[in-house]
């Protein structure tokens, strides 16, 4: 099934101004905590008709959060809004390492992502998958901060 930008708003209950600039996705099994705590920093904080997926505002930007576990789940805001033409979203959460200088609270910013697992490969037709090098600059430079 393939909907146009259109649909997509008229399913989400959403106006063309009500298009997320940032979607932004944390991967994690405890939901209820993420939810509580990320919405905090939203301002107009309402849930769209798709569960679980909140819009807000922050700095006068509009704002999509969904807590995602796993690729399954993950693929499913960006696909809706990517398609509504959000262009921006950050993963945030947890990740294992096998390199032992990677430090349990450790920042890691991915230059690339190997893509092997179910959906992503239909997107790009690729296998490997790259960030916006200005957002992880940006990123960086804001962890160097803290």
């Amino acid at each position: 099934m393939h909907l146009n930008r259109e649909e997509w708003l008229r399913l989400a209950g959403l106006h063309e101004k009500d298009i997320p600039d940032l979607v932004i996705l944390e991967g994690t099994w405890w939901d209820r905590k993420s939810y509580e705590k990320r919405l905090a920093y939203l301002e107009n904080v309402r849930e769209s008709q798709f569960p679980n997926m909140y819009l807000g505002s922050y700095h006068n930007q509009t704002i999509l959060f969904c807590s995602a576990y796993g690729a399954p789940r993950a693929v499913e805001p960006v696909h809706i809004f990517g398609s509504m033409g959000t262009r921006t979203v950050i993963q945030i959460g947890s990740c294992g390492g096998l390199q032992n200088s990677i430090q349990t609270g450790d920042i890691v910013l991915p230059e690339k992502a190997r893509i092997g697992e179910g959906a992503s490969q239909y997107y790009g037709h690729t296998d490997v998958s790259y960030p916006d090098p200005h957002l992880v600059s940006r990123a960086a430079e804001l962890a160097e901060q803290r």
